[in-house]
């Protein structure tokens, strides 16, 4: 800081600055998620739901977004979350996105990010579809 005329600046006060940062934390009622179809013929393909329920187990309110790989699916995209709350989402699996009618495993994920903050969470999702002999 300049006082009246000088031109080199002077500390005034010199302050330190201490603080706690918490990384949020989630719980989940499942770390993986996993999906089977088993193809029937004359029988549509429909969409396998499951419910996953996110705990919030940090000290502080945390704004969650939900970011999801197809063929997965979740009509959810943010979740406000207070201190020890939670909440269900339901994440859907498409078998009806496997045209060749080859059996595979699909492997995907959803991140979930923090506002305010770069720490990830991860719930891992696995489809498989079942093809039997043609």
């Amino acid at each position: 800081m300049l006082a009246g005329n000088e031109r080199k600046p002077k500390p005034i006060y010199f302050v330190n600055i201490t603080g706690n940062f918490i990384t949020p934390t989630l719980q989940f009622n499942y770390p993986k998620l996993d999906f089977k179809y088993l193809w029937e013929k004359g029988i549509p393909s429909m969409p396998i739901a499951n419910d996953l329920t996110i705990k919030n187990t940090s000290p502080l309110i945390t704004t969650i977004g939900l970011k999801i790989d197809p063929p997965f699916s979740c009509p959810i995209e943010k979740i406000v979350l207070e201190k020890d709350a939670c909440d269900t989402v339901k994440i859907e699996f498409d078998p009806g996105m496997k045209q060749d009618r080859v059996s595979d495993h699909i492997n995907g994920k959803m991140t979930i990010s923090h506002d305010g903050h770069p720490h990830k969470d991860t719930v891992l999702l696995q489809g498989e579809v079942c093809f039997p002999n043609l």
